[in-house]
């Protein structure tokens, strides 16, 4: 119960003092109005933090950035796969981004006394993560015409900065 409460308290804080609209900001305007590369942008990053954090603690964190994504009219839809995507395969990429992985890890040494060094672990996780990824993005981009109010065709942000800073 206490992981959950700071788990959210965190979240909370991130988006009280501003940080996750600063990082929704930065998005929009590295994706320069195009909402296919917002998608990806925001893809990537949650595939890192995923990566090098807890799944659930990174989810957290982003849910507020999407709520500031929307803000701007962007239709985010396809953004809440891109984190379910990204917030469990990419965590594979690590020892420490799965819970699944540390079990692993921590299995290994205590029946064989072996180790996976962080970098051994990281080239085949890199790779099986990645393409993990862009077959699941690939699979989420042929179903835009199918997704519920979807507008179409779904690639630009007119004025999305704009919006959100005046």
């Amino acid at each position: 119960m206490t992981f959950f409460l700071r788990l959210f308290a965190s979240a909370g804080t991130l988006k009280y003092v501003g940080v996750t609209e600063q990082i929704a900001k930065g998005m929009i305007h590295l994706a320069g109005g195009g909402q296919m590369f917002l998608l990806n942008i925001f893809t990537a990053a949650i595939c890192l933090l995923t990566a090098f954090m807890d799944n659930v603690l990174a989810v957290a964190t982003f849910i507020p950035i999407l709520s500031d994504i929307e803000k701007v009219g962007v239709y985010i839809f396809p953004f809440w796969w891109a984190m379910l995507f990204g917030g469990t395969m990419f965590g594979n990429a690590t020892v420490i981004g799965s819970t699944a992985n540390i079990m692993a890890m921590g299995m290994l040494e205590k029946e064989s006394g072996g180790h996976i060094k962080f970098i051994e672990w990281l080239k085949p996780g890199l790779v099986v993560s990645t393409v993990a990824i862009v077959l699941a993005m690939a699979l989420l981009y042929a179903q835009f015409r199918f997704m519920p109010n979807a507008p179409f065709p779904f690639l630009e942000i007119e004025t999305a900065y704009e919006n959100f800073t005046g």
